[in-house]
């Protein structure tokens, strides 16, 4: 189980040592106010992370990715649910397109002029950003299940729950899988999006204020910090359905 655990999560690990590899190569040409190293970065995160306020809009920036993801991953799994019973799937697929293709700082400015700088910016750009992802996955595996074993059930004397059990919900586990691994990282992209043009705290607005003073090791300390969650999500989401997967066979 180790080792499947680790083929899981070793490309997360290889593209951070490549990115920390290229970082260290790049900034030996550039002085530290333009491409600061590693090493100092580094530094800078440890001191920052003892920071109280640095620590409490860490926090609240992941309050709003989880409050915003949640909703979304249930909102879009209903909807592609709710769309392939009703077979109604190649509408709902065409409408969840253009969500998708609607750019971020459209639909952040869009929720300012509604609400104000706030919460709601970045949490609402998750929501529409993110559930046509999830519906649209979900369709996608509904509509790959396999037919033949359905009319197996159907054979010998089956009724709905059984098909439901053993056939639609091993197709929507491998799903929901891809669903977490994708959308949560994306969701962290959105989040300090939306925190970047929209709040006044959150990491997002932390990032913001180094950039517009060109602190760049504060940049990069920000930056870090972030991909550092985002590889965490992934070793975590990994752990999670491989302990469930094992335990449902």
């Amino acid at each position: 189980m180790l080792i499947q655990f680790w083929n899981s999560i070793k490309k997360s690990f290889f593209g951070l040592a490549t990115f920390l590899v290229v970082w260290s190569i790049i900034s030996l040409f550039y002085e530290n106010f333009i491409v600061p190293s590693p090493l100092l970065v580094v530094k800078n995160l440890v001191s920052m992370i003892t920071e109280p306020a640095v620590v409490q809009n860490y926090w609240l920036t992941m309050y709003r990715l989880l409050i915003g993801f949640l909703f979304s991953f249930f909102c879009g799994t209903i909807i592609g649910v709710v769309s392939y019973i009703l077979k109604i799937n190649h509408y709902i697929e065409n409408v969840m397109s253009l969500l998708q293709v609607v750019p971020g700082v459209i639909i952040g400015s869009f929720f300012i002029l509604i609400y104000g700088v706030g919460s709601a910016v970045p949490i609402g750009m998750i929501i529409i950003m993110i559930t046509p992802i999830v519906a649209t996955n979900t369709v996608t595996g509904l509509l790959d299940h396999p037919k033949e074993l359905v009319e197996v059930i159907n054979v010998f004397g089956g009724n709905v729950f059984d098909i439901i059990k053993n056939v639609y919900i091993p197709k929507l586990y491998p799903v929901f899988k891809t669903n977490f691994l994708i959308c949560t990282a994306l969701s962290l992209k959105i989040i300090i999006l939306g925190e970047f043009v929209g709040c006044d705290d959150g990491l997002g607005f932390l990032f913001n204020n180094a950039r517009i003073f060109y602190n760049m090791v504060d940049v990069y300390s920000y930056l870090v910090m972030i991909i550092l969650t985002a590889v965490a999500f992934q070793v975590f989401i990994q752990a999670i359905f491989l302990f469930y997967w094992k335990k449902l066979n």
